[in-house]
């Protein structure tokens, strides 16, 4: 069956949401609280709640945008690169992320950026970081981490 955008069921997007951001995992269809979140799937969210507010246009779609870009921002440090893993206490477990999560960060801001929906503060803070993270991703050996950043830009 190919569903479109108006029959999307949103209920498990929500269900997965908090006011931190997307949960990393479930049980079942039952958010996994105790392993927390990690900025490789709030960015992946970015994305899809940016593609859904393009469609829809609702005041929920563009509430998840901000909820899952300010955690793709929190995320970030101030030498560009991005941290992972961040426990249901909200506590950030490693320094530094993985390339590939650096990757996905560039493709969420990037995709975000060139939304021609998204109000100018959203794009505005997209241009900012990704500014950030630039000197960092000549440095990329990960072949995803690459891909991904080449994507988002």
């Amino acid at each position: 069956m190919n569903r479109t955008v108006a029959e999307f069921n949103t209920a498990h997007i929500f269900r997965m949401t908090d006011d931190t951001g997307m949960f990393q995992h479930t049980r079942y269809n039952v958010p996994d609280l105790s392993l927390g979140y990690t900025t490789d799937d709030n960015a992946r969210a970015l994305i899809m709640a940016v593609m859904l507010y393009e469609k829809k246009r609702s005041p929920e779609m563009l509430a998840l945008v901000y909820r899952y870009l300010a955690f793709v921002l929190h995320a970030q440090t101030e030498d560009g690169y991005f941290r992972n893993f961040m426990t249901y206490e909200r506590q950030f477990t490693e320094v530094q992320g993985s390339e590939e999560c650096f990757g996905r960060c560039l493709w969420a801001l990037g995709y975000a950026l060139a939304s021609t929906v998204m109000p100018s503060g959203v794009q505005e803070v997209c241009a900012s970081s990704l500014k950030l993270a630039m000197p960092q991703a000549h440095s990329l050996k990960a072949l995803r981490g690459q891909a991904y950043s080449l994507i988002g830009l």
